[in-house]
C-alpha cells in the first residue's frame, strides 16, 4: 500500500495523476525489477483503518484524519505474479 500526506490543502500529485493515466507500474528493488500495476484505494472503511493503525501515525501527526481519508492519494500495488 502506498499512500501520501500534506499538511497543505489537497492538489494535484504528478505521481498518482501518472498512475491514473497507465497504471502500469516497475518496483526497483534489491537490484531487481518487479512489474505491476496500481490500484487506486477507494474504499472509505480500509482508508479509515489505514490512517488509524500505530504504524501509520505519523500521518495523522500531519493533517486530520477526515481530511486524510478524502483526499489523501492511495495505491494499491500488486505485483505481477504475486498473490494472483
Amino acid at each position: 500500500m502506498v499512500g501520501s500526506s500534506s499538511p497543505v490543502p489537497p492538489g494535484p500529485r504528478d505521481w498518482y495523476a501518472n498512475l491514473l493515466a497507465d497504471d502500469r507500474i516497475v518496483v526497483h528493488a534489491d537490484g531487481h525489477d518487479l512489474p505491476g500495476t496500481a490500484v487506486p484505494v477507494a474504499d472509505r472503511d480500509y482508508r479509515r483503518a489505514f490512517f488509524t493503525d500505530a504504524r501509520t501515525s505519523w500521518y495523522t501527526s500531519q493533517t486530520e484524519l477526515d481530511g486524510l481519508i478524502d483526499t489523501a492519494p492511495m495505491v494499491e500495488v500488486r505485483l505481477d505474479g504475486y498473490g494472483d
